[in-house]
C-alpha cells in the first residue's frame, strides 16, 4: 500500500487497525467471526420480527426458554471434556502437529521446525504464528510441543471451552409466563404520538444476514459458460472458447 500511496497507508494506521484486522487483535477471538451481532439475532428472531411489540417479546422469551432446555438436555450428556466441536478441532491439531520437529530450550520455550520456524511459550500460552492468542485453543506447534513433555494438551485449552463451562452458562432457566401482559388503556387528555410516515421501496424485503466476505461459507466463485474459467461471467470474458472432450 506505502508503494501506492504513503496517505491511505498512513491512515490506514492511524484508524486503529488492531479493531479490524484479525492477525493485530491483541485478545482472543476463540474462532468466532461476526460481521454484525445485531444481523445475526435479527435472523434467529425471523418469525417474531412482524409480530405487535408484546407479542414479539414473549415470542422470544419463550424461544429464548426452549433453547435453553434443548441446549441444557443436549450438554448433560456429553462425557467429553471439551465441547464436542472443540474436540474434533482438536484432533485435527492432534494430528496435523505430528511430522513437526520440536527442539527443546527449556520445559516451557520450544521451537517448532516445519515449513517454517515458530516458537512456543507454554507458561504465557503463547505461540509465534498468533493462532493459539487469537483462538485459545493449542495450535499444531504447541500440541506438538505439550506431546514433547508429554502432557495433555486438553490442560491448555481457554476454559470457555470445556464442557463444564457450557453446562453452567445453560444451568439456569427461563421460567414460565402466565398470560401476556397487554399495554394499559390509554387515559383521557393523554397524546398519542403515531409513528411517522414512511415510503417503502419496491421489491422484497430482504430478511437474511448477509455474510462477512471473512467468513470461508460467504466467498463464492462465478464460473464462465464461455472458457468454464472462475472470477468473471460470459459477457467479460475475453479467453478462448473451451472446447468440451
Amino acid at each position: 500500500m506505502r508503494c501506492f500511496s504513503q496517505q491511505a497507508a498512513k491512515w490506514i494506521e492511524d484508524s486503529y487497525p488492531n479493531h479490524s484486522a484479525n492477525v493485530l487483535f491483541s485478545r482472543e477471538r476463540y474462532g468466532e467471526l461476526y460481521s454484525n451481532c445485531a444481523e445475526s439475532f435479527n435472523s434467529w428472531i425471523l418469525e417474531a420480527r412482524n409480530l405487535p411489540i408484546v407479542q414479539m417479546i414473549d415470542h422470544i422469551r419463550v424461544q429464548m426458554m426452549e433453547m435453553m432446555y434443548k441446549r441444557r438436555n443436549e450438554a448433560s450428556e456429553w462425557e467429553t471434556y471439551l465441547c464436542p466441536s472443540i474436540m474434533e478441532k482438536m484432533e485435527k491439531h492432534q494430528v496435523g502437529c505430528r511430522g513437526l520437529q520440536v527442539l527443546c530450550s527449556d520445559g516451557n520455550h520450544f521451537e517448532i521446525c516445519g515449513r517454517r520456524g515458530e516458537a512456543v511459550n507454554l507458561n504465557d500460552r503463547m505461540c509465534t504464528c498468533r493462532g493459539w492468542q487469537v483462538f485459545g485453543l493449542p495450535c499444531i506447534h504447541a500440541c506438538a510441543a505439550v506431546w514433547k513433555i508429554n502432557r495433555s494438551i486438553y490442560d491448555y485449552c481457554s476454559s470457555y471451552f470445556l464442557s463444564d463451562t457450557f453446562r453452567q452458562a445453560y444451568a439456569g432457566a427461563i421460567l414460565p409466563v402466565v398470560g401476556v401482559q397487554r399495554p394499559a388503556e390509554e387515559e383521557e387528555g393523554s397524546i398519542f404520538i403515531k409513528p411517522p410516515f414512511t415510503k417503502i421501496r419496491p421489491g422484497r424485503r430482504k430478511k437474511k444476514r448477509i455474510k462477512s466476505q471473512a467468513d470461508p461459507d460467504a466467498i463464492t466463485h462465478n464460473r464462465c459458460s464461455r472458457c468454464k474459467g472462475f472470477g468473471h461471467n460470459k459477457k467479460t470474458c475475453r479467453n478462448p472458447v473451451a472446447v468440451e472432450e
